[in-house]
């Protein structure tokens, strides 16, 4: 009777844990993914627009704009929660300024400022998918790789120097969580959150193969 109630206790648990297996789920060990984004803040937007809004008065036109971090990333699958990826992002800020000076003479002139800043990220990574189910995909990710920001400025005014340099550490690294859903077969939405190079928050599109 022991025996027999041991053996149904076991081939219960054992077709509980195959049909738990058998589940569909929307990633799993040969899937490519692909994720296009936007990344939300732009450090270096919100300080060349606060020096916009602060400008004197003997700065006039001055404009501020910027892009970015916009991204896009892949990854396969080499294991049913474990994937390797690569993540490419851009980003960009000018800020640019007519400025109301004296010149040798005495006379005033105007003189044009343009300061800019690129940055550009080349990243490796590992990524683990937690939780997965038909829809939904939550992962976590660590990577590394090429980082890469410049800063200009150019003028008009011939006794200003212009300027060039780049950061003196190319080394990007980030850690993050996000989640996507797919509403199709392929298709889908992602957003995620993350420290190091990129945006603080990410969303955008995603596609499966």
């Amino acid at each position: 009777m022991k025996k027999s109630l041991l053996l149904i206790v076991f081939v219960t648990a054992f077709q509980a844990g195959k049909s738990q297996s058998e589940d569909p789920v929307c990633v799993k060990k040969g899937t490519i993914l692909v994720d296009a984004y936007y990344g939300f803040p732009n450090l270096y937007s919100a300080i060349f627009r606060t020096l916009a809004t602060t400008a004197t008065s003997n700065n006039e036109n001055l404009t501020a704009s910027g892009i970015g971090p916009l991204g896009l990333r892949a990854e396969y699958l080499v294991a049913d929660k474990v994937g390797l990826g690569v993540d490419f992002n851009y980003s960009n800020n000018s800020l640019s300024f007519n400025y109301f000076g004296t010149n040798s003479l005495g006379n005033t002139e105007t003189y044009t400022y343009k300061f800019n800043t690129t940055a550009i990220r080349a990243m490796v990574g590992v990524n683990w998918h937690w939780i997965r189910t038909e829809k939904i995909d939550f992962y976590g990710a660590l990577k590394t790789g090429y980082y890469n920001r410049t800063f200009t400025e150019s003028t008009t005014d011939q006794g200003v120097a212009n300027f060039s340099f780049s950061s003196p550490l190319p080394v990007a690294f980030r850690i993050e969580i996000g989640v996507r859903y797919f509403f199709t077969e392929n298709i889908g939405i992602m957003v995620n959150t993350g420290l190091g190079g990129g945006g603080l928050v990410n969303g955008g599109i995603c596609g499966k193969f």
